[in-house]
């Protein structure tokens, strides 16, 4: 009799390299569960592996950690679990902060039919400079905090952004730089794959910039007179208002605000424009790597496609390094460096879809 589905799925099929279930864990959970199976075959053979295929799961290495299965089996695999963004929250006090200074400068606004556009006139002509900046570093906010979203791994990569640097990608990306760089520059150091994350790093910053810019709202508000004068009724009434601040204190609040804008304009774009670069790079190295190949392919370039500039290049003798490596590329574009020197490790760059 074949199995039905219950007990198909209650057969001990450990080996000794499957992940066992934590003790804690429900006994409904599990990964298999999950996809939903519910067929009981009439021929329960199909359902069986060749002792060769069981033999080779239960060598191959883990594919996940225990964590990790636990969380497959029990449907919990959320980014928001496992991501934060470092600089989201004060890059969002910082956006309240300059929302609040813009509610606190009093202003009419009008819709105007003829143009259909909004008309917003300053009832304090001195703290338009203000209003303004407040609202571009307001814009700004949003900007990184997208960026930083996008860096942090908290959302998704999405179509619509797929030009701008997110986390899987870029560290793909500066992974594969590490080692052109090290060969190129002989640098040594995080900064081929941490030059997109800059902006992770500028919390400290960012908290002192907000410590400035927090009492504005405050000092604005406070600082707004409102003077009525006539009589009412039909004898007329005026009201008009006025703002104790002086020319250099709205200077400087300006101006602090401006550099906050600065600070986060300034990383976003760096991040931007490494991202770029950084792509622009490794395409050059995946293109230059497309020129080593086996025996066909050195005909091809030596007799037909080959410009007498790369001919001239191919006779040119690398300078030996230690250690050295036999360097396969896969089929895939997999490039496979194995050390001809026993203290040295293989090393395996995986191909990359950059755009």
């Amino acid at each position: 009799m074949p199995d039905n589905i219950n007990q198909f799925l209650n057969k001990n099929q450990r080996k000794p390299n499957h992940n066992p279930k934590f003790v804690d864990s429900s006994p409904t959970s599990s990964v298999f569960r999950r996809l939903g199976f519910n067929f009981t075959p009439s021929d329960p053979s199909i359902l069986d592996l060749s002792d060769g295929v069981k033999d080779h799961l239960s060598r191959m290495p883990k594919l996940i950690r225990d964590w990790q299965a636990e969380d497959m089996r029990t449907g919990t695999v959320n980014r928001l679990n496992y991501y934060k963004n470092p600089v989201g929250d004060i890059s969002k006090s910082i956006q309240n902060t300059t929302g609040a200074i813009k509610d606190a400068i009093p202003i009419s606004e009008g819709f105007d039919f003829e143009s259909g556009t909004t008309i917003r006139a300053f009832l304090i002509p001195e703290l338009q400079p203000i209003y303004d900046e407040a609202e571009i570093v307001f814009a700004e906010c949003q900007n990184f905090i997208d960026h930083t979203d996008r860096l942090s791994n908290v959302v998704e990569i999405k179509p619509d952004v797929s030009e701008l640097p997110h986390y899987e990608q870029a560290m793909a990306v500066g992974r594969q730089l590490l080692y052109i760089v090290y060969q190129t520059d002989s640098i040594q150091n995080n900064s081929p794959i941490l030059g997109t994350f800059t902006s992770l790093f500028i919390a400290d910053e960012l908290r002192e910039n907000n410590d400035v810019i927090t009492p504005y709202p405050a000092l604005i508000a406070d600082s707004i007179v409102v003077t009525t004068t006539g009589m009412g009724g039909d004898g007329g009434e005026t009201t008009t208002y006025s703002t104790t601040l002086t020319s250099e204190q709205i200077e400087t609040i300006v101006n602090d605000l401006k550099a906050t804008r600065a600070l986060t304009e300034t990383r976003r774009r760096h991040d931007e424009n490494f991202w770029r670069n950084a792509q622009t790079i490794v395409e050059e190295y995946q293109q230059l790597k497309s020129m080593s190949g086996g025996e066909t392919q050195q005909k091809l370039i030596d007799n037909y496609v080959g410009t007498d500039e790369l001919l001239q290049k191919l006779t040119i003798k690398d300078v030996p390094v230690e250690p050295s490596y036999n360097i396969n590329m896969a089929w895939d574009g997999t490039i496979t460096y194995t050390p001809r020197l026993a203290n040295a490790n293989t090393i395996v760059i995986p191909t990359i879809v950059v755009r």
